[in-house]
């Protein structure tokens, strides 16, 4: 076989199609290899890879399924909290932008690109949903249970139940203790009764007049259900229309905030095109990712971000997300500090409680309903970040008023009422021009006394919701790290994402330590 330094490569680095069976080196097409029929594919399909890259396959799936394989791979281990079989690493120096590989949009997986377009787009109006993904799922389904699918070595290496780890596919046993405070339990029930609406409510009815392509024995609620999970661990989004540049940013389908559950706005949804996009998805997720994937007019780019060293891993970005969002969609958790985006939710029903606490009741819900009317409360919970608190302004606006005294709640209301609370809104407006400062962690100490107390009273009360004691769960990790495995994967999982939400209340504790 020719060296990767004589073969002709493209201006950008990655290996032509035409030679990249060769680079993979697959000399039995009848391999049972998943990972090399997939690679085979891939250069049937067009998509250039840059021979200074190389696959993984982790050590736990090669020793409970060993193959024999002639595809460029390495067997190893993925990074811990990383949430796939496969990777990919570099096997020599790679600079910032270079391109990593590129894929033609023709091998994308989507409904306007998939067997049964012309019947998706048919029905498009049908399938509209809240989700959006109801078109692309039916589209999965219905190429996932062809033998002949033109994405079928792709499909193959889809991740069967036992792989699938996000809650969903968790007992409930398991959710409602190891999750217990995290916030996690209440959308993993969401998730599971959205996907069962949407499979009765509007699948099921467009299979059935359309029985020549489906049959509801195989596509049932249990194979949709993975493939949902498939699409929120695996999928990418991007504009409808792409611009001319050459190329665009994209990301996995879940990074948006406003796409963090399967029951988003059908706006969002019309705007942008959710699809599968091979090569791509096998890359795995750090906050600190070093490549991230580009869209352009005729095909799709990973591009590294930064320079990676040989031997490193190549990692994309699902987003800016928090460890709560990474295991409701993902299954995995980066350990604590590893994580820059998480985040906690301080629920504001510890911040009704607790500025109840000693004062009359009656006045106590009589601000809470103040700010419901006046939608002063635009969430359910006060967010803290590893900077601070995130939603500054309707927080101050909660503390505020929650920690007024009677006489000074009334004066506030009646100036409100009387149009004449310019002062007021003078101390707001200069208030505002600080917020950035003044909800950071180090501006938390110059917050009023009474706004402090109540912030380490709520802090303190979220702290007790959680299974464990933060003591209790950093000594599992330190046996976890010190000798034999005594938690699986879920338990693991769950511990690191108690141990990083209470590291964030125990610093706003810290810091509004009252003087």
């Amino acid at each position: 076989m020719a060296s990767a330094a004589k073969r002709r490569k493209n201006e950008d680095g990655t290996v032509p199609s035409a030679q990249l069976t060769m680079h993979f080196d697959l000399e039995n097409k009848n391999s049972d290899c998943e990972l090399g029929m997939f690679l085979k594919w891939c250069g049937d399909m067009g998509i250039d890879v840059n021979h200074k890259v190389s696959l993984w396959q982790s050590c736990s799936k090669h020793h409970h399924h060993p193959v024999k394989c002639h595809c460029h791979t390495q067997v190893r281990d993925g990074k811990e909290g990383s949430c796939s079989r496969y990777g990919m690493v570099a096997t020599v120096d790679i600079a910032e932008g270079e391109t990593l590989f590129a894929i033609p949009r023709d091998a994308l997986l989507h409904p306007g690109n998939c067997s049964i377009s012309s019947l998706l787009q048919q029905g498009e109006i049908e399938l509209r949903s809240g989700s959006g993904w109801v078109p692309l799922v039916v589209c999965l389904m219905y190429e996932y249970t062809q033998a002949n699918s033109k994405w079928r070595p792709y499909l193959d290496l889809c991740p069967d139940y036992s792989q699938l780890d996000s809650p969903m596919f968790w007992d409930k046993e398991t959710v409602t203790s190891e999750l217990k405070g995290t916030g996690v339990p209440d959308l993993v029930d969401r998730d599971v009764e959205n996907i069962r609406h949407e499979y009765h409510s509007i699948a099921v009815p467009f299979m059935e007049k359309n029985p020549e392509y489906f049959d509801l024995s195989i596509h049932t609620l249990d194979l949709y259900r993975k493939l949902v999970a498939f699409v929120m661990a695996y999928s990418f989004s991007a504009p409808k229309k792409t611009s001319d540049s050459p190329q665009e940013d994209g990301e996995d389908d879940e990074n948006d905030e406003e796409d963090e559950d399967i029951d988003d706005d059908e706006d969002e949804a019309g705007t942008t095109l959710t699809m599968m996009v091979p090569m791509a998805d096998i890359l795995n997720h750090v906050a600190k990712n070093n490549a991230r994937l580009q869209f352009g007019q005729t095909r799709l780019s990973m591009v590294a971000t930064k320079d990676i060293k040989k031997d490193e891993e190549v990692f994309n970005t699902y987003g800016e997300l928090p460890n709560w969002q990474l295991l409701q969609m993902y299954g995995f958790v980066e350990q604590y500090p590893e994580n820059i985006y998480d985040t906690v939710d301080l629920p504001l029903t510890h911040v009704k409680d607790q500025s109840g606490c000693g004062v009359d009741g009656e006045h106590a819900q009589s601000k809470w309903d103040y700010l419901k009317e006046t939608e002063e409360i635009l969430d359910d919970s006060i967010v803290i970040s590893c900077d601070g608190i995130l939603n500054k302004w309707e927080t101050y606006r909660i503390l505020k008023i929650l920690s007024m005294t009677p006489a000074e709640f009334k004066k506030h209301q009646e100036s409100c009422a009387n149009d004449d609370g310019l002062e007021e809104e003078e101390e707001d407006d200069e208030i505002e021009d600080n917020l950035e400062e003044l909800f950071s962690f180090d501006g938390l100490s110059a917050l009023p006394a009474a706004w402090r107390q109540l912030l380490t009273e709520c802090a303190n009360k979220h702290l007790k919701s959680y299974k464990n004691t933060m003591d209790e769960d950093i000594k599992l990790v330190q046996m976890e790290e010190s000798g034999p495995s005594t938690l699986n994967s879920r338990q693991r999982y769950a511990c690191y994402l108690r141990i990083g939400q209470r590291k964030l209340l125990e610093k706003v504790v810290q810091f509004c330590r009252i003087k």
